[in-house]
């Protein structure tokens, strides 16, 4: 049997179990400006984080030695890219 021709009104795909067919749940939306404020927030707080990282890794490996120093930075950005890749998916979902 072939399947049905493409809908264009149909809900795009998503990495959720619900059936293509089914319309998404409505997004509330938001203003611009409350979309501003939001966007200087989530970059304050990034920038916060991604300085006290660096500084604390620049600490560390002026103490540690570049051999030791190299295998933490390794070990700090494998662990940021997995967080993001699994723990953040799911508090996003």
């Amino acid at each position: 049997s072939r399947p049905p021709p493409h809908d264009p009104g149909a809900s795009l795909p998503t990495m959720d179990d619900t059936p293509f067919t089914e319309a998404p749940a409505p997004v509330p939306q938001m203003s611009a400006r409350q979309a501003q404020i939001s966007f200087v927030f989530m970059a304050l707080c990034f920038s916060i984080n991604h300085g006290c990282v660096t500084a604390v890794l620049g600490l560390a490996s002026a103490n540690l030695g570049d051999e030791l120093g190299g295998i933490q930075s390794g070990t700090l950005y494998v662990t940021y890219t997995l967080s993001a890749l699994i723990i953040a998916t799911g508090l996003v979902h």
